[in-house]
């Protein structure tokens, strides 16, 4: 699974460089920089950290690595935040309120929890706080689940076949707020409102299974039994957009 989440980071890494910088002609790209982090980069967040106006990066690495944008498409030395035993994913949000981007980063490497680092405003953060979230916490991912206009975080749990809710208070702190099953080895969550009453669903991907797992919220953020679809083998990446213009994601 870590070479899959390596493969994700580095298309999204490279995307991200080449959407940062002109391209040299229309349909081509420049040609990839490279940026030392920490031991097997699996993940990358994007997000105004320092608010300059521009686009800063953080990846999960084992720790957590934070890379402050130059404006031209280049960026600063990694600053690295400790984060669990083995930061797997990395979110982001302001999850207390004060207008600044924190942190929030799963302990996908066999650990049990999400640390919590909160945004000082200048592209620093302050210390972890960690919060029980399940059985090693691969993929971490933000939303108001239970409309209360505060930032929630949902866990997917690899070892534990489950997805945990993790309730936002508006101070950058937060409890349990449920454990929802889903299929085998869930490695990867994403949120989107999938029948069109407000809430925001979740959808798994099972990696150690052939199929994804959909999660109807019930309005306040709990979640009911999942409903299966059929995939390949091992899926271990989920995106959610709209991919045919009909405004359903």
């Amino acid at each position: 699974m870590p070479r899959f989440f390596r493969f994700m980071f580095a298309v999204a890494f490279a995307a991200l460089l080449a959407w940062t910088a002109l391209p040299a002609r229309a349909g081509q790209f420049h040609s990839a920089t490279e940026y030392a982090v920490g031991t097997h980069p699996v993940a990358v967040a994007v997000s105004d950290f320092n608010r300059d106006g521009i686009r800063d990066l953080a990846t999960a690495n084992g720790n957590v690595s934070v890379l402050l944008g130059k404006g031209d498409g280049t960026f600063q030395n990694a600053v690295n935040y400790a984060a669990g035993t083995s930061a797997h994913s990395v979110a982001t949000g302001d999850f207390n309120g004060d207008g600044w981007v924190d942190l929030a980063a799963s302990d996908g490497g066999g650990g049990v929890s999400v640390s919590i680092l909160l945004g000082n405003g200048d592209g620093t953060f302050g210390p972890p706080a960690n919060y029980s979230a399940g059985n090693t916490p691969i993929w971490v991912v933000t939303g108001d689940f239970n409309h209360d206009g505060k930032l929630d975080l949902a866990v997917a749990n690899y070892g534990s076949n489950n997805v945990a809710i993790l309730r936002g208070h508006g101070d950058g702190t937060f409890s349990t707020g449920g454990y929802f099953k889903v299929g085998q080895g869930p490695a990867s969550v994403a949120a989107g409102d999938f029948n069109h009453d407000g809430s925001l669903d979740l959808v798994v991907s099972n990696g150690s299974g052939s199929n994804i797992s959909v999660l109807l919220n019930n309005g306040s953020g709990a979640f009911g039994t999942p409903t299966n679809y059929s995939t390949a083998v091992n899926p271990e990446g989920v995106l959610v957009s709209g991919f045919n213009g009909d405004h359903r994601a």
